[in-house]
């Protein structure tokens, strides 16, 4: 039964209109050996019915880069609330949420970079990210408008900018680029640094 799921999920199209991938699956997976463990501890269930089952074989990395005049082309079809969290996106390599919860405590403006926290990172490593003179520029105009109500630096409307999924997706159709997801401004930040010879 549950290699039939995980048939059934390869084969299924999500609401995004796109099929599950392996990775996602062997999250199902893992999650119902867990709580089949757990029951047997409690003495809920006599054996668990997943620990024959094999992960799927997990290939989920992609190798779509942004070219310069794609980059270009989209930030003239972005709102302008948008314009610097992608900019700073393609300029550091920081993830979406890393960007969205960013707050001016964590920007130096005196010395020119920016601190994560271990606590706001995905792999719990604290970082230091360096200003260019884009980014300086960015940081300046953000400043003049801060909240007194809050310290976020990116904001909408005098609000916490929480998503920018839909403005992202929009843009890019707007712009006529296909295949692109905002974590794909990593993966060319990260190429961009490769190309110029940076470990």
């Amino acid at each position: 039964m549950v290699e039939s799921l995980q048939y059934r999920m390869l084969n299924t199209v999500t609401q995004r209109k796109s099929k599950y991938k392996p990775a996602t699956i062997n999250r199902h997976v893992a999650l119902m050996k867990t709580v089949y463990n757990l029951a047997i501890r409690e003495d809920m269930v006599l054996k668990n019915p997943c620990w024959k089952v094999s992960m799927l074989r997990e290939n989920n990395k992609r190798d779509r880069l942004f070219s310069i005049e794609e980059f270009e082309r989209l930030l003239k079809e972005l709102p302008i609330h948008l314009v610097p969290v992608v900019s700073v996106a393609y300029y550091t390599g920081m993830r979406r949420m890393e960007i969205l919860n960013l707050t001016w405590k964590n920007v130096n403006m005196q010395e020119g970079f920016i601190d994560l926290e271990p606590e706001y990172t995905k792999t719990s490593v604290a970082r230091r990210i360096y200003f260019n003179d884009v980014l300086w520029e960015i940081f300046r105009k953000a400043g003049k408008v801060r909240s007194l109500k809050h310290d976020f630096v990116f904001t909408y409307r005098g609000k916490p900018l929480r998503d920018v999924k839909i403005g992202f997706k929009n843009s890019l159709k707007r712009a006529k680029i296909e295949d692109f997801c905002f974590h794909d401004l990593r993966h060319t930040f990260n190429t961009n640094l490769r190309k110029a010879r940076v470990d």
